[in-house]
């Protein structure tokens, strides 16, 4: 607003360069009107104008000439002068000028690392939750309802300025990020209620554009957490800089950062750094940075060995045989759910292996990234899985060599989560050739009529009833001394010698020598597909004196 002035007598001292009177009858004094104090001033209100309460005892006051409100100084030349040679209006920027001059000179406040008075990141506040444990973000855990988040304890680095949070992908971590001046540290809002030195300041919290936020996670606006503005003193913040009456003050202000860790960002450390800025002082007043290192870790997938065999072991599995093998794996860090999957095209027909994971010991460790919790129910590391496999070789599969593998891996409720990294382990199953697994209920006569053998069930216990002279040590056959003993099961006999074809040598030559026929080898060799194709080398199983030889035995 423009300043309204009004003169006593018909000349002005000032403009004399004489010492202005002290009659207030012959003083010209500038006057503003209520309105244009408050758009100047805006946090100030009328009933502090008209009451004469411009700010602290420290301010000059407003007195009374002819019904209206005024605001003098003692000495100097008047901001305006109604002069009879032309007639000036002052600009509104003379108002700001008689302002600036009617106030005392501000004192801003002390901004630096030497006397500490500079903004502060404070320590963040964080909760985490993972998918799967009594902290499952959606507080409930397989239709159970859960606890949800725990909060967590970033670990603090003086040195370097930063904290750590570990996290796993599947986790939700939700962090508060706050930055105040003035404020002490270790005092919550609602406990401090002003600081005249920093309360008519605003701050900004931002987070560097490098390295910025990780892909996926969410950043909110900051909110203020100040008190509404209210009059605070003139030498502390000009009154240029002030905010409007009733405002809001962000000091302190606070910032959310959520986020869940996706696929292909685990085994990477993703790092967040923050800073705050006074926003009436942007180019000198600066909070120290503070950055969070985010360590999403990746499964380390291992093997139980006292459970699974090693690597690429080797066993004998003979027809009829269950060949059973367990495998057990875990994530070394304890911080993943494991599962065991077959790698299918490594299969044989009629292998199985369990679709669950059996039921396992509950974990007494504590889930190393909630070291803090004090009351039940904890968060409990993760566990190993254990899945058996079962296989039965059926006659056909003589001399076959299976190498069946699986694989341990993290898995998540989530399809997209899982698999992130795997670990493959493999046996070796031979089916040999010329044994047998007696079943319960197996007679030697019985199993004599299922090869199509003689009917001298004799012939076959010749071949079990004493030790074997070279024994293969993974199927080493069973020796009975009494043939109605073999009805056990899971006991392995000998179904007859085995015969290395020679050189020059078919299997009608091989049948005119062991005295059977043709026929009989490829009932006992089901894995023959061809006599015709058998090479030197070629394993035979064979009961000699099976059948009378006929010259001209033929295939």
């Amino acid at each position: 607003r423009n300043p309204t002035t009004i003169m006593h007598g018909a000349e002005n001292p000032d403009q004399r360069g004489e010492e202005p009177s002290d009659r207030p009858a012959e003083r010209a004094w500038p006057l503003i009107d209520q309105q244009g104090l408050l758009d100047f001033w805006p946090n100030m209100s009328a009933a502090h104008i008209e009451n004469g309460q411009t700010e602290s005892p420290r301010t000059y006051h407003m007195g009374k000439l002819n019904g209206q409100t005024q605001s003098r100084r003692k000495r100097g030349r008047p901001l305006c002068v109604e002069r009879t040679a032309r007639n000036e209006i002052c600009s509104g920027w003379a108002a700001a000028l008689f302002l600036s001059l009617l106030l005392p000179p501000f004192v801003e406040a002390a901004c630096g690392v030497g006397d500490g008075q500079v903004p502060t990141i404070r320590g963040v506040k964080a909760v985490l939750g993972i998918e799967g444990t009594v902290t499952d973000p959606a507080g409930n855990l397989q239709g159970t309802p859960v606890p949800g988040p725990h909060p967590i304890v970033p670990v603090w680095d003086a040195a370097r300025k930063r904290q750590r949070i570990t996290l796993v992908v599947g986790s939700r971590i939700q962090m508060n990020i706050s930055a105040a001046w003035g404020w002490p540290d270790d005092m919550e809002q609602g406990l401090w209620y002003g600081n005249e030195k920093y309360g008519n300041y605003n701050l900004t919290l931002y987070a560097y554009e490098d390295p910025g936020v990780p892909n996926g996670a969410v950043l909110t606006t900051q909110s203020c957490l100040g008190y509404p503005q209210q009059i605070w003193d003139t030498n502390i913040v000009s009154p240029l800089l002030r905010n409007p009456h009733g405002t809001v003050i962000c000091n302190p202000v606070r910032r959310t950062f959520t986020w869940e860790p996706r696929k292909e960002q685990e085994g990477l450390v993703h790092s967040v750094c923050f800073t705050a800025l006074v926003r009436e002082r942007p180019s000198d007043c600066q909070a120290e940075y503070r950055c969070i290192d985010f360590d999403v870790k990746a499964p380390d997938i291992q093997w139980q060995r006292s459970i699974t065999p090693a690597h690429m072991h080797k066993f004998h599995s003979p027809v009829g045989c269950h060949f059973t093998q367990c495998f057990e794996s875990y994530d070394a860090a304890a911080l993943y759910p494991v599962d065991v999957k077959g790698v299918a095209t490594s299969f044989p027909a009629g292998a199985v292996l369990a679709a669950e994971c059996q039921e396992m010991p509950a974990s007494i460790q504590v889930y190393s990234l909630f070291p803090s919790d004090t009351a039940a129910p904890f968060a409990r590391a993760q566990g190993a899985c254990r899945k058996c496999l079962d296989f039965v070789a059926v006659r056909g599969m003589e001399t076959q060599v299976y190498t069946i593998c699986v694989a341990g891996t993290d898995r998540s409720p989530k399809p997209e989560n899982a698999a992130l990294r795997s670990s493959e382990t493999c046996v070796v199953v031979e089916v040999p050739k010329c044994k047998y697994c007696v079943q319960t209920g197996d007679t030697l006569h019985y199993i004599n009529k299922r090869y199509h053998l003689n009917s001298n069930w004799l012939q076959l216990w010749n071949a079990n009833g004493i030790e074997e002279i070279v024994p293969h040590p993974l199927s080493v056959a069973t020796t009975y001394n009494d043939p109605d003993a073999i009805h056990n099961g899971n006991s392995i006999i000998n179904l007859g010698p085995i015969y290395e074809v020679q050189a020059g040598e078919d299997m009608i030559s091989v049948a005119k020598m062991l005295r059977t026929t043709v026929k009989k080898l490829l009932d006992i060799n089901p894995d023959i597909k061809d006599p015709t194709s058998v090479l030197a080398g070629t394993m035979v199983c064979a009961q000699p004196c099976t059948d009378i030889y006929f010259a001209s035995a033929s295939v």
